[in-house]
């Protein structure tokens, strides 16, 4: 993609990343290394039904990485900004995890669980 010298140059390429969410057999748990530059988001989208519990963390050595949780194309208010979050499912599909690189850059972990 071209980069518009109006905004900045180098700086204004955001990176953006997608991964499906697949547990193990048997598993209600599914841990990722991942690395995100400054400014940059990583979407995991993981599938749930209603009333299972989704259970989010995540975590970096250097840097702040947050997230949000979105359904459905609503984002979850309780889920903004956060680092770590945990809730009943009120209906089920597909939920949308963005984790967002607020400083630093490089690795951070995730651990996303539905019982």
């Amino acid at each position: 993609s071209a980069v518009s010298p109006a905004n900045g140059g180098r700086n204004s390429r955001k990176q953006t990343k997608t991964k499906i969410v697949k547990f193990g057999k048997g598993e209600n748990s599914a841990t990722y290394e991942e690395s995100l530059t400054r400014g940059g988001t990583y979407k995991f989208i993981v599938n749930a039904r209603k009333n299972q519990v989704l259970a989010v963390r995540v975590g970096t050595d250097s840097g702040s990485v947050t997230f949000n949780i979105s359904h459905k194309g609503k984002t979850i208010p309780t889920s903004v900004n956060t680092e770590k979050w945990t809730d009943k499912l009120t209906s089920g599909g597909d939920y949308q995890i963005n984790v967002k690189r607020k400083s630093g850059s490089g690795k951070f972990l995730i651990e996303i669980t539905v019982e």
